[in-house]
């Protein structure tokens, strides 16, 4: 297979891109162009490369091609959704970890991720001095079981059906289109109602929301339904840009860091209900797997999942700074005890 990126300039480029369809359905649209700064991605087996070469011809349309790009075939990994919640014995501020899989469940190292981050947490000696001091993590490995089990392409995109601003952009009210359909309405899906729950649940807790992908090597924040900024960016644009350094100091690939409406405009996401919804003060998603997008090794994953690991302790660390309570001096008898406010 050819990966074929194709990237919009024009509003006539656009249209095309929009309208793209293989008559002998054999090219396969891995992601939608949703503006200028996004690529419409597609899958060709040789057989098709005459018919993009033409259509590149036609639409003059920018192209990024990589070739023996590979093939995937998804297997379950879970028959049922779970919450794994770490807890140190003290008074602590939460964390709250997803990975929000679509129906096209081709997202496999997102869980990955979760997973590897439930057993650094549960198993590193460091973990309880670091990322455990002062800092509950809720992580829900898998959000989207039955895509995972049934690799369904079609059906409400959970991405898209969250309650904040719904529906005002970039989603589509046609049950066909397997990657923007919003639902019927907000929370219409078991799914992302348990979300919301476990959200609302432990709101007066919860200081960070990462939501986790794989495709490309982005760290977003709000908003996503729009272009606008919300008046706290600069704090989220801060630690999302300590974050990548902390994984480039690993080794890893830095994140290409903006608000998520600067990327592409997609209304319903968790991460804008979670920051607009919730007044969860930080608020991301995280996409990861630049160069490989959907098709990741397996063997690559001993290599970036503690690099991407870093970027989390570095979350607890800034959550541990700004809202564990601060501890005061006092002094008896010349000595300094130091004891947590009430």
């Amino acid at each position: 297979y050819t990966l074929i990126r194709l990237f919009p300039t024009t509003d006539d480029q656009m249209g095309a891109l929009f309208e793209f369809r293989d008559p002998q359905e054999k090219v396969e649209v891995l992601k939608s162009s949703r503006g200028y700064n996004d690529s419409l991605d597609v899958l060709v087996p040789s057989a098709r490369m005459g018919f993009m070469e033409d259509f590149v011809r036609h639409t003059d349309v920018k192209a990024e091609i990589e070739e023996n790009y590979g093939r995937l075939v998804y297997s379950p990994w879970y028959r049922e959704s779970l919450i794994h919640h770490l807890v140190m014995p003290e008074e602590c501020y939460a964390a709250l970890t997803s990975s929000d899989i679509i129906h096209s469940m081709p997202e496999w190292v997102a869980p990955a991720m979760a997973l590897y981050l439930i057993h650094r947490l549960a198993n590193d000696p460091e973990a309880k001095d670091t990322v455990l001091n002062g800092v509950d993590w809720y992580i829900l490995p898998l959000v989207n079981p039955d895509g995972s089990k049934n690799g369904n392409c079609f059906g409400v995109d959970g991405n898209r059906n969250y309650g904040f601003k719904w529906a005002v952009s970039g989603v589509s009210f046609d049950p066909c289109n397997a990657e923007t359909y919003a639902g019927p309405q907000a929370f219409s899906e078991p799914e992302t109602q348990m979300v919301r729950n476990v959200m609302i649940e432990n709101a007066k807790k919860i200081k960070l929301y990462v939501s986790l992908h794989s495709y490309g090597q982005y760290l977003v924040y709000p908003w996503g339904y729009g272009s606008e900024l919300p008046k706290t960016w600069k704090k989220l644009d801060t630690l999302a840009r300590e974050v990548s350094k902390s994984v480039q100091r690993a080794g890893g690939k830095p994140f290409r860091v903006l608000s998520a409406g600067n990327w592409y405009p997609a209304a319903g996401g968790s991460d804008d209900f979670a920051f607009g919804g919730v007044g969860v003060p930080y608020s991301y998603t995280m996409e990861l797997t630049d160069g490989y997008e959907f098709v990741f090794p397996e063997s690559l994953l001993k290599k970036v999942l503690p690099e991407f690991y870093e970027g989390f302790k570095t979350f607890a660390n800034q959550i541990r700074r700004e809202f564990r309570p601060a501890k005061r001096q006092s002094r008896v008898d010349g000595v300094s005890d130091a004891s947590e406010e009430e």
